[in-house]
């Protein structure tokens, strides 16, 4: 009797957090429903912390995606067989070793879906770039080609299966690729460039000058890739004038950036001093002031470090400029008077040393 009196308790027990579970994953589906994903991921948690099942693994992972917490995601899902996983948790997973750049990981859940999915052209896309990136073009030539002898229309699945064909230097395919890509209405920067540099490969300067005029339209001059091929290539026509503005617009933009690289040296002074390495400083702070001769700071303390590396002439000439810079300051405050006084300090005993 007593042994029927406690199973039947513990039968109600289970029936209870069954019971309970059932709604909190039902209360977590509704947030879900509603775009609430804190909501669905406490009432998830919730449920997987009385009763761990697939059930609700898959909803954790599916909100862990959705919130970009692939790791979380992918730890979650781990114990549950590949076989239990639907098509969408596993283009889920597809997509999140991809953000994790996790190449191999991606290619394998590719392989996955497309054991049961054959002609999701998306991840035979996604799948092919993720061969093409990690060295394996003929992978995605083939996994593409199988594709287009069924549907030749997809622009997604033919633009992989001409880049993969442009780097195994098969440019006539490549080249009738992108221009099937143009005849479908693929008429982006990616496809006229292309198409120009296969042309350039195959000795067709007319057509490569054609696709390039389009490439450099459309990004209105402002990528040097493209302007540098055109160049060439009205070299080959013999179009000298036409190359050297198309050459020249190029080195304009690929011309760095002086208020960054000032940054980048200014900066890389300032952790050498914090090394005690000052002649390093010193050289960084040297080419920081060739980009920005106008930085009052940096002739500071280019100045006093010449001072402390005993290098009077240099020094004498940072703290001279800093000093004539620093006085053309209109309502200086107390932080620049200070520096000023300094400079002048190490100005006079720089002096009466080299006497």
């Amino acid at each position: 009797m007593i042994r029927k009196i406690l199973f039947l308790s513990f039968l109600v027990a289970c029936l209870h957090v069954r019971a309970g579970n059932r709604d909190l994953i039902s209360r977590g589906d509704s947030c879900m429903t509603q775009y609430d994903l804190h909501g669905a991921l406490t009432l998830y948690m919730q449920a997987f912390r009385a009763k761990d099942t697939y059930a609700v693994r898959k909803r954790l992972a599916e909100c862990y995606y959705r919130r970009a917490e692939y790791r979380r995601m992918l730890a979650i899902i781990r114990p549950i067989p590949d076989d239990s996983l639907s098509h969408e948790l596993m283009r889920q997973l597809f997509y999140a070793e991809k953000r994790l750049s996790e190449p191999q990981a991606q290619i394998y859940w590719g392989r996955q879906i497309l054991r049961r999915h054959p002609m999701d052209a998306e991840i035979i896309a996604d799948l092919a770039q993720a061969y093409t990136m990690n060295d394996q073009p003929q992978n995605a030539m083939m996994l593409t080609l199988k594709y287009m002898h069924v549907d030749s229309t997809n622009i997604m699945v033919e633009r992989q299966f001409a880049d993969a064909c442009f780097l195994l230097k098969s440019y006539v395919l490549a080249r009738d690729s992108y221009l099937h890509l143009l005849a479908l209405g693929d008429s982006t920067f990616n496809c006229f460039y292309s198409l120009g540099m296969c042309c350039e490969q195959l000795k067709k300067p007319e057509e490569a000058r054609a696709a390039f005029s389009k490439a450099i339209a459309l990004t209105d001059s402002t990528k040097a890739g493209p302007l540098y091929h055109q160049g060439s290539v009205y070299v080959t026509l013999g179009r000298g004038a036409e190359a050297i503005r198309c050459l020249q617009k190029a080195l304009q933009i690929l011309q760095p950036d002086s208020s960054v690289l000032f940054i980048v040296h200014r900066n890389l002074g300032d952790g050498y001093l914090l090394q005690n390495d000052r002649a390093q400083a010193i050289h960084a702070w040297t080419d920081a002031v060739s980009y920005n001769p106008y930085s009052l700071t940096t002739w500071f303390y280019l100045g006093a470090s010449c001072h402390m590396q005993s290098n009077r002439q240099q020094a004498a000439r940072c703290l001279t400029r800093f000093i004539d810079l620093a006085s053309a300051a209109k309502d200086p405050n107390a932080d620049l008077k200070e520096m000023i006084r300094k400079a002048k300090v190490m100005l006079q005993s720089g002096q009466k040393r080299s006497r």
